[in-house]
């Protein structure tokens, strides 16, 4: 029996059930390129768009109305210095004060087909931000949404607006039972949103950069902390 065996059987003893995998990743923002169809703006699409309309040649996607932009105005177009783990993570620029947009700022990854998260076991959404210290503060939040009929589940981070002027990178968890008490189902999750700034607000906001990086979804903390007993256990042996 190998070293993952024996912690996942701790696990799954401690739980009473089957284990849960240690996490599953969302986006690591790891496999994109400077090139369509694998452009960062591509799949989180954004405020700014991307391609001219048709009948121009091209992929084209004329923006959703928020003042976001995801991706670097040049190439590299993810971000590959400020990093929280692999090489690459997401640059995310929000102005919520332009005058031709909505004044809230938000970017969106579709799932085709829909994930379902309820079968993963693992009940909390982790993703990681950085910001930068010239930033203006503003709310920010995630979104859960299902098709048709577009159920939405938002939630707000916890933390203070300043910790987005913070240079240094910050985890942000959020348990997926906030979104299912908001009418998701986690079965069927057909797109992840990040805001910046009050949804739907019609009052001018703030503007700034922030990268984010590994979405994942990961185990209760309790079942984290059984995972590091497990570690301790087996080096004690090893001695």
């Amino acid at each position: 029996m190998n070293r993952l065996t024996i912690l996942a059987s701790l696990i799954g003893l401690a739980a009473g059930a089957l284990p849960a995998p240690a996490a599953l990743v969302v986006d690591d923002f790891e496999s994109y390129t400077d090139f369509t169809p694998s452009r960062i703006f591509e799949i989180w699409k954004d405020g700014f768009g991307y391609g001219a309309p048709p009948p121009s040649p091209g992929p084209y996607y004329g923006g959703n109305g928020t003042g976001s932009t995801t991706g670097h105005p040049y190439d590299p177009f993810a971000e590959q210095t400020v990093v929280h783990g692999g090489s690459q993570s997401m640059p995310y620029y929000y102005d919520n004060a332009q005058f031709n947009s909505l004044k809230y700022s938000e970017a969106c990854m579709t799932f085709d087909p829909s994930a379902n998260w309820a079968a993963t076991g693992l009940p909390i959404l982790s993703l990681w931000f950085h910001g930068l210290a010239d930033n203006d503060p503003e709310p920010m939040y995630v979104a859960l949404k299902n098709y048709p009929g577009s159920v939405v589940g938002i939630v707000y981070y916890d933390g203070p607006e300043q910790d987005l002027a913070v240079e240094s990178w910050q985890r942000w968890t959020i348990s997926l039972q906030q979104f299912a008490a908001q009418g998701v189902s986690l079965s069927a999750v057909d797109e992840i949103a990040i805001g910046i700034g009050t949804y739907r607000s019609t009052e001018p906001g703030g503007k700034g950069l922030v990268f984010f990086d590994d979405i994942s979804l990961v185990p209760e903390p309790a079942t984290l902390l059984l995972l590091g007993l497990g570690v301790l256990a087996l080096r004690r042996r090893k001695r």
